[in-house]
């Protein structure tokens, strides 16, 4: 089975009050632990008979995205054929594959209706709920190929819950699983410090940052370019996030020193710091200019969005409350992280973010003089 790959090929409700919008783009079902982050534009346009399946339509791309719930958790792999049947859909043969240590089961799938239709259906259990979700993403056979990337973006976005915040989704794990850990060694504060990162995280979070971009280039004049821009941060998040995750506590063990009050805002200046001496380099113009989190930490050049994701990513999996800022008026980006100490912040809901500027050798709470006006800085907040 092939999946989108842009370089290695592989791979509502009954009524509308079901689903609540924790954020905007997302999309969450007060009776069920998942959560979906679905480009922006995606409309509700009806559900089924028997109370367990919802259609969505986007409002300027020809994508439906259809989502089913199915009682019981042991057989992902038979619900999603169910799910295909009776769509009349003739498909590959599930694949079965592991995400957040349940079996899943994804396969591509084409069918006709009005016209032909192609697309990708997955299926997850929540075992929360007790239930199995089988999601479907397709288009019209003659926009598929330019809708790909929007369909695996949507199908990948699920999340079961909060732990899969900071884990990749199920999409990319299907398409890059584990494939054995390498070292890594990193210099830290006058540190040397071992690590790990999966042999395929670096090509694999690529694949992922590429996927999101190709979205996100619909939205340039987008009304909700600035929603769009936040969602795209926030799916490189939630994949680096995963991918460092090992990272993170081995960072945090050889560096933290000391048990006192200020142990994390010491921590985050020292990881600052760090940051502040990577080599900086920007991307082609025509590429999506971001490197990932794996990427940055075996030394690729990056800039400042780059660094700052990597910063929120170890902090949030440390249970440090972060988050990054990006500004379009500035073409720049800065990290915040919810420590009170003095300096430049941000509050973001009630809560002040210490800022961090990850690309001049200046301390935590300091950013340049010309950049301070805070109404150009876009918030990325992390789910909770």
């Amino acid at each position: 089975m092939t999946i989108y790959r842009s370089v290695v090929p592989r791979l509502i409700a009954a009524v509308i009050a079901f689903f609540v919008l924790p954020h905007a783009g997302q999309l969450a079902a007060k009776e069920y632990t998942y959560r979906l982050d679905l480009p922006e534009g995606f409309v509700f346009a009806g559900a089924g008979n028997e109370g367990n399946s919802f259609l969505y339509v986007h409002d300027r791309f020809p994508l439906s995205f259809v989502i089913r719930l199915y009682d019981g958790t042991d057989d992902a792999v038979g619900q999603l054929s169910v799910a295909l049947g009776k769509l009349n859909a003739t498909a590959e043969t599930p694949d079965a594959f592991t995400w957040r240590n349940v079996t899943c089961a994804v396969s591509s799938f084409t069918m006709t209706h009005d016209r032909p239709y192609g697309g990708w259906a997955l299926s997850v259990p929540l075992l929360h709920d007790n239930a199995v979700i089988v999601l479907l993403c397709y288009a019209p056979d003659a926009q598929r190929t330019d809708c790909e990337p929007f369909i695996i973006s949507c199908l990948n976005s699920l999340t079961t819950d909060r732990a899969s915040l900071t884990t990749p989704g199920p999409m990319t794990t299907y398409a890059f699983p584990a494939a054995g850990l390498q070292p890594v060694t990193l210099s830290i504060g006058g540190r040397t410090i071992t690590t790990h990162l999966d042999a395929q995280d670096v090509e694999a979070a690529q694949f992922l940052i590429d996927t999101e971009y190709a979205v996100l280039r619909y939205y340039v004049e987008h009304p909700q370019w600035k929603e769009a821009w936040q969602r795209y941060y926030r799916a490189v998040f939630r994949d680096g996030a995963g991918r460092v995750k090992r990272c993170a506590f081995d960072i945090a063990a050889a560096v933290t020193t000391d048990d006192g009050p200020d142990e994390n805002l010491m921590l985050m200046q020292t990881l600052l710091t760090w940051t502040q001496g990577f080599p900086y380099e920007r991307g082609t113009p025509t590429s999506s200019d971001l490197t990932s989190a794996p990427a940055c930490l075996l030394g690729d050049g990056n800039d400042c969005d780059a660094r700052s994701l990597l910063l929120a990513a170890i902090a949030e999996n440390l249970n440090i409350d972060a988050t990054v800022f990006v500004s379009r008026t500035y073409s720049h980006a800065v990290f915040g992280v919810a420590l009170d100490a003095p300096g430049a912040k941000i509050t973001v809901d009630g809560v002040d973010y210490l800022l961090g500027e990850t690309t001049a050798s200046v301390p935590i709470g300091q950013i340049a003089a010309d950049m301070n006006d805070t109404t150009q800085w876009i918030p990325v907040t992390v789910p909770q």
